[in-house]
């Protein structure tokens, strides 16, 4: 987003610490922290070398990825079945990014194994349980009600169903967590006292949730979070990022934007409106600036732009056009 090659420099040299350091290249098993004798399932997550490979076209990286996620599978079959899956789950995004990026539908189908596993472990309340399985994150932590754990598996979820579509199981599943979720938000529009990590995953699964599922309480739980964070985010210190990630994700979705072969088609979302703030889409023809405000009973959308073109307007859901027209 920055464009600042710097932190290209940094995110590559860490990526391939991990490539040499912290994978085992005898079976691809992913060491655990500084624990060279020690492996954790959850700790197998090799998104970020798929990520690498786009970005340097080294095929080591590539591989170094497939080779984890084969084990990740191994692992997670061998220790299959038990009480908790939990934050277990979170490599599959892993498996996604390898099916995006590769076309191998393999990777998809063994996405949608883990998740049904994590299904069959969810608790009545909808909480997803810590995790458990071999090594140092077993028993112990074989417990419920974790904030962090919930909003991985939740991200997960959605980015599953992003590419898969239907999936009752999941539907269900993360119907549950997200009612879950929603339940603990504090008056204020925080999370457990401001906890800036489940801020980070709320913001993002929540509203995907709430689009996929048609639930428009999961906007208004978002809305409350935005005005929240932006009042209380220089409390946060470092730990501001893991929020601030998101924010582009949740501007994305808030307008839709679409070019077509004589413009650009919107189909924002007025539900999450409400701070007069200007967003930036970048288009062929310069930047388009975009602002969405709630007024009494109704919503106003603007836009402006230094070029002549094309802006269509459509209500989501409907596919029904309620302006078009050119920029001035």
């Amino acid at each position: 987003l920055s464009g600042d090659q710097r932190y290209l420099y940094a995110a590559l040299r860490n990526t391939y610490n991990v490539a040499d350091l912290a994978v085992n290249h005898a079976d691809f098993t992913m060491h655990f922290h500084n624990y060279w004798n020690m492996i954790s399932v959850t700790y197998h997550r090799f998104r970020g070398l798929v990520l690498a490979y786009l970005e340097t076209g080294d095929r080591y990286l590539l591989q170094t990825a497939e080779g984890v996620a084969h084990q990740f599978l191994s692992l997670h079959r061998s220790n299959w079945p038990r009480r908790t899956v939990g934050r277990g789950c979170y490599p599959v995004l892993g498996f996604l990014s390898l099916y995006d990026y590769t076309g191998d539908h393999r990777y998809l189908n063994f996405a949608r194994e883990v998740l049904h596993d994590l299904a069959a472990t969810q608790r009545p309340d909808g909480d997803m349980g810590q995790e458990a399985g071999i090594g140092l994150y077993g028993e112990c932590n074989n417990v419920g009600g974790h904030w962090p754990t919930a909003g991985l598996n939740f991200e997960v979820m959605v980015e599953y169903l992003l590419r898969a579509g239907s999936d009752p199981v999941v539907e269900d599943m993360m119907r549950k967590v997200a009612d879950w979720t929603v339940e603990r938000q504090g008056e204020d529009g925080s999370w457990r006292g401001g906890y800036p990590l489940i801020t980070a995953y709320v913001v993002k699964n929540l509203l995907c949730a709430g689009l996929l599922l048609r639930e428009p309480r999961y906007f208004k739980a978002i809305k409350r979070t935005v005005r929240w964070f932006l009042a209380a985010r220089q409390s946060f210190g470092t730990h501001a990022y893991t929020v601030l990630k998101n924010f582009p994700f949740y501007e994305a979705f808030i307008w839709g934007a679409q070019l077509t072969e004589d413009g650009v088609q919107l189909e924002p979302l007025p539900i999450l409106a409400g701070v007069d703030t200007p967003s930036e889409v970048s288009t062929p023809w310069g930047k388009l600036i975009l602002r969405l405000k709630n007024e009494g009973r109704g919503t106003i959308f603007s836009t402006s732009s230094e070029e002549d073109f094309l802006v269509r307007v459509v209500l989501p859901g409907s596919r029904v056009h309620i302006r078009e027209g050119g920029i001035p």
